[in-house]
């Protein structure tokens, strides 16, 4: 994968060639089977600046810069951003490092979600999910509501692909996930494309306690989860994650 003059010439004109045209299939070949870091920091240099153009009618090409990016992580918070413009995300107001009073306020939060008894303050609510809910509706074929947030297979995998990513660069993705109300957390829990989007959720390398909403409302809900096929292995991510005092409410 190289970007040579009239490869990134090529790049650059994407957004105006005509849908279904042969340089998508084959920039999506090339995302894929991409050798290094540096040639997806290369094509980032190109697409990135084209992301709010190429994501209505070139999604898939979106797809495979974001799982490249994961692939080898690089640019992660490159990609979360120019992603988040694309969708209309309100711009993050998030530093890029925490000081050490802001992990202590962390912590504090952390030890009293563990005990179970209330829900995070308002602080912790970070963008009412915003970001998230934008992100998994890329490709949906449905207008989601208050309580049920639209899910897109390709927005899925977006979300899926950008938590695999350290968290010093996508941890706004998490906290807007996390941060979303406990009726959209359950109803993404029992939809097939928003479960696996939870799961890598619960999976990451989470030391902040950024999850800790998310998994409080999965134990909370969990009665509510059981029926449902694709909760199941949402339950089961929770209960690798979740404290001892919380496996128990999973159990009941």
């Amino acid at each position: 994968l190289r970007c040579t003059g009239a490869a990134a010439a090529r790049l650059r004109t994407l957004p105006s060639t005509p849908n279904g045209a042969p340089d998508t299939p084959t920039l999506e070949a090339m995302l894929e089977m991409a050798p290094s870091a540096v040639a997806v920091g290369r094509v980032q240099a190109e697409l990135l600046p084209q992301l709010k153009q190429l994501l209505p009618s070139r999604s898939g090409v979106v797809l495979q810069l974001v799982q490249a990016s994961a692939a080898h992580g690089v640019g992660g918070g490159a990609v979360l951003d120019a992603l988040a413009q694309a969708v209309g995300a309100t711009p993050s107001q998030e530093p890029t490092q925490k000081g050490e009073g802001e992990r202590e306020g962390e912590r504090k939060v952390k030890r009293k979600l563990t005990a179970h008894k209330q829900q995070p303050p308002p602080q912790q609510r970070f963008d009412g999910g915003e970001l998230a809910r934008r992100i998994l509706g890329v490709g949906a074929r449905s207008v989601g509501t208050a309580d049920e947030p639209a899910v897109g297979v390709m927005g899925s995998r977006m979300v899926q692909a950008l938590l695999g990513l350290p968290l010093a660069e996508t941890g706004r993705l998490l906290r807007s996930l996390c941060s979303m109300q406990p009726t959209e957390l359950l109803a993404l829990a029992r939809d097939s494309l928003g479960s696996r989007a939870l799961e890598v959720a619960m999976a990451a390398r989470d030391t902040e306690g950024i999850a800790l909403p998310l998994l409080d409302a999965v134990c909370t809900g969990a009665g509510k989860l059981a029926r449902s096929r694709s909760s199941t292995y949402v339950l089961q991510a929770a209960f690798e994650a979740a404290a001892v005092e919380q496996k128990g409410t999973l159990l009941e």
